[in-house]
C-alpha cells in the first residue's frame, strides 16, 4: 500500500457518501483486502450454465492497462457448478478496468485506433470467455512442452 493509506478511511468515507443517498453511484476504482464480492460465473466448456459465487479479496496482485488482479479465496459457491469453485479455494480474478483513470482512457483509445470499437473484452462477455479460454489453451500447451 501507498505510504498513509488507510483502508479503515476509505470505508469510513464509502460509507458516509452511500448515506448521502445520491442518485449517482459509488465508483469503486480498486478493492482492498477483506472486501467481499458476489457473481454469477459461466464456464468456458458449458454455456447457459452458471453458479453464484462469493469472493473475498486476500491481495492486490497487480495492474496495468488491461486491468487489475487479485487473489481471492471462494467463501460461498452455489449452483450446478459449485463443484469447480470450491469453498476455500484461492483463485485469481481479473478485473477488467485499470487502477487509474489515465491508464483506462489510454487503453480505451489505443484499442478505439487500433480496432474501431470497444474494449470488447469488458463490452461482450462471448469475447472474455474466449479469451479465457485462450488461456487455458495456453496453459495445457505449456504442460505439453
Amino acid at each position: 500500500m501507498a505510504a498513509g493509506y488507510s483502508v479503515e478511511l476509505c470505508k469510513k468515507l464509502e460509507r458516509r457518501f452511500g448515506d448521502l443517498q445520491l442518485h449517482r453511484p459509488y465508483q469503486i476504482e480498486r478493492y482492498d483486502a477483506g472486501d467481499e464480492l458476489e457473481y454469477e460465473v459461466t464456464p468456458t466448456d458449458a454455456a447457459g450454465t452458471s453458479c453464484s459465487v462469493k469472493l473475498v479479496i486476500e491481495k492486490f496482485v497487480g495492474g496495468g492497462f488491461a486491468g487489475q488482479v487479485y487473489r481471492t479465496r471462494v467463501i460461498a459457491s452455489t449452483g450446478p457448478m459449485a463443484e469447480a469453485l470450491p469453498v476455500g479455494g484461492v483463485f485469481a480474478l481479473k478485473i477488467l478496468i485499470p487502477p487509474s483513470s489515465g491508464s483506462l482512457l489510454f487503453r480505451n483509445l489505443l484499442h478505439y485506433v487500433g480496432f474501431q470499437g470497444a474494449f470488447q473484452l469488458q463490452t461482450n462477455p462471448i469475447a472474455a470467455r474466449a479469451g479465457a479460454l485462450w488461456q487455458k489453451f495456453i496453459r495445457r500447451g505449456a504442460r505439453v512442452r
